[in-house]
């Protein structure tokens, strides 16, 4: 595994781990959980690809943190579905961290196969 899918992949697995602690009783973020870690045990470059895929083409509002867009997207990929359904109920700092991981991630894959 490149050190950069394995760098992507880590920081998923926090940011769900975050979101685990965050969201204790939001069953649907360890089952999101569990897909994660078994199609990355199958596949080690699934996560980047899908995330390059449905999530990289919104880079703009990522990048801008543009809630307005960011919400209005058709973007509703799995953990982005659950960040959108929790985000009213997140604290500032958390609406923060939330957008530095989405920012790092689209970086890292912004690199993934240069």
């Amino acid at each position: 595994m490149s050190p950069l899918v394995r760098c992507f992949n880590q920081k998923v697995l926090d940011f769900l781990n975050d979101l685990v602690r965050t969201f204790p009783d939001d069953d649907e973020i360890r089952m999101i959980k569990s897909a994660f870690l078994v199609s990355t045990s199958q596949d080690d470059t699934e996560a980047i690809m899908r995330f390059k895929e449905h999530v990289a083409p919104f880079s703009d509002c990522i990048r801008n943190e543009d809630e307005g867009a960011f919400f209005s997207s058709g973007l509703d990929e799995g953990i982005i579905r659950k960040i959108k359904e929790h985000w009213g109920a997140m604290c500032a700092e958390d609406r923060a961290a939330s957008w530095s991981v989405l920012q790092l991630l689209l970086a890292l894959s912004e690199k993934y196969g240069e």
